[in-house]
């Protein structure tokens, strides 16, 4: 077996080529506001993902952990 063979033994060829998967942490916001609503919300500017996306990657959005934790 060549040096480093068994580590990637269980990727497939196709996941090589895959687009990267970036998470991005999103900010909780206790009353965000569209239309009539006011609710609790975890946010994100649009620019992030979409700057993923421009990179080719793909964007996840992790929300917050807790409210009192969020930063």
């Amino acid at each position: 077996m060549a040096r480093g063979e068994e580590r990637w033994s269980g990727v497939s060829e196709a996941a090589w080529g895959a687009e990267p998967v970036i998470g991005i942490s999103t900010y909780w916001e206790a009353e965000a506001r569209w239309g009539e609503w006011t609710l609790p919300a975890a946010l994100l500017p649009a620019q992030y993902p979409a700057l993923v996306r421009k990179a080719g990657g793909t964007a996840v959005l992790l929300p917050p952990d807790a409210p009192a934790r969020a930063a």
